[in-house]
């Protein structure tokens, strides 16, 4: 877990919600994901509805959130196997 890398791969804002996904590699252990939130305008918004999968070592995290009608400095954090990452999603 000390070298893994954290790269943002999606966002979507079409249906009812807004859906961020994130990679993550050199996971070796089994994850334990906890405090998803999405910073938005300098705001925090927490995750709403979360979807896991890991593909040997590579964690792909799905996480939904209320449906943005604005994008600002938006970046997601979240504590990963105890600890905390940041993913860039929108630099402005």
């Amino acid at each position: 877990m000390a070298n893994a890398t954290t790269v943002f791969k999606s966002l979507d804002n079409f249906s009812d919600k807004t859906t961020v996904i994130v990679e993550v590699d050199s996971v070796s252990t089994m994850p334990h994901l906890q405090d998803v939130v999405f910073h938005n305008s300098g705001k925090a918004y927490e995750c709403k509805e979360l979807k896991t999968t890991l593909t040997g070592e590579k964690l792909t995290i799905s996480a939904g959130f209320k449906k943005f009608k604005t994008f600002e400095n938006c970046y997601l954090t979240f504590m990963l196997n105890g600890q905390m990452q940041k993913v860039e999603i929108i630099r402005e």
